[in-house]
């Protein structure tokens, strides 16, 4: 049996099921349906490689990059600043920050949030992840997983253990 998920927020409690999360994201994966409205539009402002778009802050939600990558095997990344959040479209293995965005990060104007994985049950930083946090100066990011939803914390104090 899975194990429920409660969501609070100011104006509502949502309880989910994490099966019926896996459920969803493999009908995703496998076409069987598509991504709700407000996910389809999120996508059409990054749909190609290396896209990125700013968004208000904390209106882009950890699960809606699992749901991303579930619809196009690609990894996508929520980075954040003081008043937006920036939604990055990388491609089948990676993200990749350059320029203006590379520059934001290394000032600390933006920080890496999370990023979604594509093919891994329980998600794993990976050797690049760390090295990352370490040249972004940065403590900690989460990476979550497109075929179970399953977010997961890494710190730079961890290292690469897996």
């Amino acid at each position: 049996m899975g194990r429920n998920k409660i969501i609070v927020d100011t104006d509502s409690i949502v309880i989910e099921s994490s099966k019926s999360q896996r459920i969803s994201l493999a009908n995703i994966r496998n076409g069987k349906h598509g991504l709700n409205a407000r996910r389809k539009n999120l996508l059409n402002k990054v749909k190609n490689t290396d896209a990125w778009e700013s968004f208000a802050r904390e209106s882009i939600e950890l699960i809606d990059l699992a749901y991303l990558t579930a619809s196009t095997g690609h990894e996508f990344a929520l980075l954040r600043g003081k008043r937006e959040d920036i939604l990055f479209h990388g491609d089948s293995i990676k993200c990749e920050f350059k320029g203006v965005l590379f520059q934001r990060l290394i000032k600390k104007e933006l920080s890496l949030v999370c990023h979604s994985h594509a093919g891994e049950e329980i998600p794993q930083a990976s050797e690049g992840d760390f090295d990352a946090l370490r040249i972004l100066n940065q403590k900690s990011s989460m990476v979550i997983s497109a075929m179970t939803g399953m977010c997961r914390e890494y710190s730079i104090e961890d290292g690469f253990e897996w």
